[in-house]
């Protein structure tokens, strides 16, 4: 298997259903890392882009949070 490195505003752009892209990036403080690497993402990072992921497409969603 063949990984290609893209970044986080490619993935949020393939994802797009809904138009709330910029307002997501915005609330989950994502915009200093759009050009960025998926794969250089920190753990916060990364945990803020899979929600973002969530919140652009037409999905039903359950946040989990363990204390």
């Amino acid at each position: 298997m063949i990984k290609v490195a893209t970044t986080v505003e490619k993935l949020l752009e393939n994802k797009v259903e809904r138009d709330n892209k910029d307002l997501m990036c915005k609330e989950l403080e994502l915009t200093e890392v759009l050009q960025r690497d998926v794969t250089q993402l920190s753990g916060g990072e990364l945990q803020r882009f899979a929600i973002a992921m969530s919140c652009v497409q037409r999905a039903d969603v359950c946040v989990e949070n363990k204390l």
